[in-house]
């Protein structure tokens, strides 16, 4: 007879992954890992947040607070308690978030946030691959898209190939054996303005969002400082660009902003003072283990 496959909750799966970064900071450090600071989304409620606060000590932390992610990436950039309002805009790989947040002299605040769960780089991605899929109907009569393996190496080409475009104008798009033909290789110049019109709509849909954002926090957009552009998606020259055409050029971009989150996290561990005085403690209850 087989084994019955428990069920597992998301909170036991968090546990799982925060467990594991412990253990391999603790190998990294050389050092026992006992406290945290997690960083949560603008949109958590209550509940995940106490969800959070569970996992982390499932995996055997001291959960000192949670802040949330666009206060993270501020306080990242040197933002202190007497920081005048600014825009976040976080486009990450798989979720789109905006905040409106302002130093009130005790702390950061945010006093508006929004955003699109259901857009991020992977979507950029998806496009690119549309288009080459479309390039290759046209071209040589193929359906691509219904090929899973040959499907999964373009879309692994066109992620590799996205990043490279932060950088450069143009970037050759080479896949091997691609096709059992006699010209068995993709191999095409893929230019930045190739992809000015797959990516509009998702470039607009971040922008949409961030001005519907600001406009909930009572603020005129020209009160504010700047936009500070977080997340692996603002590396995209042409989301750099339409952001700063929409804030007048007033962007920061951060250097590493794959990483900003974890690093304000850092130093909201050793400087608390910079976000102000941690919220009520959330009611932590245990888990019954359901299966």
């Amino acid at each position: 007879m087989k084994a019955r496959a428990a069920a597992v909750t998301a909170t036991e799966i968090a546990a799982i992954v925060l467990r594991h970064l412990k253990e391999k900071a603790e190998a990294r450090f050389g050092a026992t890992i006992r406290r945290a600071v997690l960083t949560v989304p603008v949109l958590t409620t209550p509940a995940v947040r106490d969800a959070m606060v569970r996992a982390g000590q499932r995996a055997g932390l001291e959960v000192i607070r949670t802040v949330q992610e666009p206060v993270a990436n501020a306080v990242a950039q040197g933002a202190t308690p007497q920081a005048p309002p600014f825009a976040v805009y976080d486009f990450g790989g798989g979720t789109f978030d905006a905040a409106v947040v302002r130093g009130n002299g005790r702390g950061l605040e945010v006093l508006a946030s929004g955003g699109d769960d259901c857009l991020g780089g992977d979507d950029l991605d998806a496009a690119f691959g549309r288009w080459i899929a479309n390039g290759l109907w046209k071209i040589r009569r193929l359906d691509v898209m219904k090929d899973a393996a040959l499907w999964s190496r373009i879309m692994r080409q066109c992620e590799a190939v996205k990043r490279a475009l932060s950088t450069a104008p143009a970037v050759r798009y080479h896949l091997k054996n691609a096709f059992r033909d006699l010209q068995p290789d993709l191999d095409i110049v893929v230019r930045r303005e190739h992809l000015q019109a797959p990516w509009g709509e998702l470039v607009e849909r971040s922008l949409a969002s961030t001005r519907e954002t600001v406009e909930r926090s009572g603020l005129p957009q020209d009160k504010l400082a700047g936009v500070l552009l977080i997340g692996g998606t603002t590396h995209v020259d042409q989301v750099r660009s339409a952001v700063s055409a929409m804030f007048g050029g007033k962007t920061l971009l951060e250097k590493e902003p794959q990483t900003a989150v974890a690093r304000g996290a850092a130093i909201v561990a050793v400087k608390p003072e910079v976000v102000g005085e941690p919220p009520a403690a959330p009611p932590v209850s245990p888990v019954r283990r359901v299966g």
